[in-house]
């Protein structure tokens, strides 16, 4: 076990023990985040033929971080396949990171106040996992009740998004 010892959190999501800890939510679409033993937490709108449009969240627990100073999240991720790659601002747009603290746990997102956190890094071969990088907790969210979620949305056309080994420190 190589769980840092100062982890708030500290998920593989390589079991389904530790992917049950999270919430997934699906807002519009056929598709949803699935469990999957070698590469995580995976969302993809392929419907076997095509695309379907979708939007899908993907939230941690509820986090207490009253009385921390600072915060940070990593992750490794990987997309594919290499032609679908985030590789322009509006293709890095359908997979992004948020962070609320007042998400009620009703299964609506869009009732929560959501905000977007910035500079997660994106890769640029297809399938091969990369770190986020490491990703600061805003201040205004070091409270009870904070979540973060990761966003997938696409219309005609996606990748996959694979997620494992999330670390909030």
């Amino acid at each position: 076990d190589n769980t840092p010892t100062d982890a708030i959190l500290s998920e593989t999501l390589l079991s389904q023990a530790s992917f049950d800890k999270f919430t997934a939510i699906s807002v519009k679409g056929d598709q949803v985040w699935t469990y999957d033993e070698k590469y995580g937490a995976k969302m993809s709108g392929y419907n076997g033929s095509g695309t379907d449009a979708n939007e899908d969240w993907f939230l941690t627990p509820a986090l207490d971080l009253t009385g921390k100073s600072s915060v940070t999240l990593t992750f490794d991720h990987a997309f594919g396949p290499a032609y679908a790659m985030p590789d322009t601002d509006a293709k890095k747009a359908q997979y992004t990171l948020w962070i609320c603290n007042d998400y009620n746990g009703d299964g609506n997102v869009a009732a929560a106040s959501w905000k977007e956190l910035k500079g997660m890094a994106y890769g640029t071969e297809g399938w091969a996992y990369i770190t986020s990088g490491e990703i600061t907790i805003p201040a205004e969210n070091l409270t009870t009740n904070c979540r973060i979620a990761w966003k997938y949305v696409c219309d005609t056309e996606s990748s996959t998004w694979e997620i494992k080994n999330v670390v909030i420190k």
